[in-house]
């Protein structure tokens, strides 16, 4: 990064050395974002974690924690080093050897313990954390559905409105017109001629649904 002058404090930019790309939404192009280098030289002139970074986390079992800097959000470990070059507009902690983070401009997507992007070439709308093997994902146009940590989707032929995490190899599932129903991690229905007002996720092998008003088991 640049040092930052009162110049490119007013244009609230920074010249690009990587690209020419005036709307470039990389870190060469963030104000105030802080580089492995720089977080070395500070924490080895004495600066604590908790006066450079706004807000750090808790640690994990894997030795992780966000940090979140300028508003922006990372992770480190315990050798105190960022997990990945990128900042991110928005996290979720580490899941399954995933962490849900998003882009600006880009959307959701996951990110290994190495600072990977898990699928660099698909970018999602709306995302959360990894049960038991799979992250519900959301499309706009099409809505939410299931991937697993190889990028493939659970169901790619059909979307749902809204569906659960998955619990004991379950997920519940919504389809407007249709009513709601149970999915394994095959993606078949557990109920196929028979859709529910409303359900409750599976507990102790029985699921609580609800049909024409009344409450079953």
């Amino acid at each position: 990064l640049l040092p930052i002058t009162e110049e490119n404090k007013i244009e609230e930019k920074i010249t690009c050395k990587d690209c020419d790309e005036s709307q470039c939404v990389g870190n060469c192009c963030k104000v105030g974002v802080i580089t492995n280098e720089e977080l070395r030289n500070r924490i080895f002139n004495g600066e604590t974690l908790e006066n450079i970074f706004e807000e750090v986390g808790k640690w994990d079992n894997n030795g992780i924690a966000c940090v979140t800097y300028n508003g922006l959000y990372n992770f480190i470990n315990t050798k105190i080093q960022l997990i990945s070059d990128e900042w991110f507009d928005n996290v979720y902690a580490f899941y399954e050897g995933f962490a849900c983070v998003k882009l600006e401009g880009k959307g959701w997507n996951f990110m290994n313990q190495k600072g990977e992007i898990a699928f660099p070439n698909q970018w999602f709308d709306d995302a959360e954390s990894f049960s038991e093997g799979f992250a519900k994902v959301k499309l706009k146009g099409q809505g939410w559905n299931f991937i697993n940590q190889n990028g493939k989707y659970l169901k790619p032929n059909q979307w749902f409105n809204r569906v659960g995490y998955f619990r004991d190899g379950i997920t519940r599932v919504k389809l407007d017109g249709k009513g709601w129903n149970f999915i394994n991690q095959k993606g078949e229905y557990l109920s196929p001629n028979q859709w529910f007002d409303d359900v409750i996720s599976f507990h102790n092998g029985y699921a609580n649904v609800v049909l024409n008003g009344d409450s079953y088991y």
